[in-house]
């Protein structure tokens, strides 16, 4: 069966005949954009990019057994690999650990101030002061990790799922 080829409408003029791998090895290189206009081979209806990727079948190669597509996600899912991202994510974790480590240091150094002060309305302030820098930085710490680990499993699944689309075009 002989491939569909297509044709663009940039910078003024009909460029081609491309093929669907070709535009989107475009689209990959920033040539093409999701509006620019596209015409199938002997059709004379311009559409968007985009539009033709939405309308655009999803073929599934029926004739790969399960086992293979089952063990191929196995070993996919043990080698992903995090995209740009993970820069964030590892800064959002590192962040939280440090507020966590600081806010730490701040308590026990308000707990000193409170028991080297000798009056006895300072000592409880500073006891429930540092309970609550400690209580608090734990919260707000623990925050920034939770963040950081949910991203990196919402990266995980995204990049699992492209490797599963990509195998299942194969």
């Amino acid at each position: 069966m002989e491939e569909k080829k297509f044709y663009i409408f940039s910078n003024g003029e009909a460029q081609g005949p491309f093929s669907e791998r070709g535009l989107e090895l475009l689209c990959a290189q920033k040539r093409i954009t999701g509006e620019t206009l596209i015409c199938s081979e002997g059709n004379q209806n311009w559409m968007p990019y985009s539009d033709f990727l939405k309308n655009r079948p999803v073929m599934i190669n029926e004739s790969i057994p399960e086992e293979a597509v089952s063990q191929t996600v196995s070993q996919g899912f043990q080698e992903v690999k995090i995209p740009f991202t993970s820069m964030t994510v590892q800064a959002f974790g590192v962040m939280g650990g440090i507020i966590i480590i600081l806010s730490i240091l701040a308590a026990v150094v308000v707990f000193i101030f409170g028991i080297m002060s000798k009056n006895a309305v300072a000592l409880p302030i500073a006891i429930l002061w540092a309970v609550g820098i400690f209580l608090g930085s734990l919260l707000y710490g623990g925050v920034f990790i939770a963040i950081a680990n949910i991203v990196q499993c919402q990266l995980r699944s995204v990049d699992l799922l492209k490797k599963l689309v990509e195998q299942m075009k194969k």
